[in-house]
């Protein structure tokens, strides 16, 4: 899997939001669905922007390439016990978000502003 997969991902399950907002908002069961997939658009989101960050080879397949030295300045790897935080566990509250804020603050992380953007919220 190649990272970038993780923005074609995010922009996929915002468009379907954007789609079924207007058109059932005053329905709770699509709303739920609607915050459900708000997540993946985060977790997809923040995943990608970690390994643009972080320069990981765009050619080389995250689940199949063990890179220690993107590993030693990220603390990111896709695989459990690779590194302090790890994709494969899709906790990405407690692991891509961490490092983001490590790298830009608490409350500004510009390289998710610049990618939301990219993908025109």
């Amino acid at each position: 899997m190649l990272y970038k997969n993780y923005w074609y991902a995010a922009n996929k399950h915002l468009k379907v939001c954007k789609y079924l907002l207007p058109n059932e908002q005053n329905n709770p069961y699509v709303l739920h669905d609607i915050f459900y997939l708000c997540g993946y658009v985060l977790e997809c989101i923040s995943t990608y922007s970690v390994y643009k960050h972080f320069e990981w080879d765009e050619k080389n397949d995250i689940k199949k390439h063990k890179d220690n030295n993107f590993i030693s300045k990220s603390n990111l790897s896709f695989w459990i016990n690779d590194a302090p935080y790890c994709v494969q566990s899709h906790r990405f509250q407690d692991n891509q978000f961490q490092i983001l804020e490590k790298e830009f603050g608490k409350f500004n992380i510009p390289i998710i502003n610049k990618v939301m953007i990219q993908i025109q919220i």
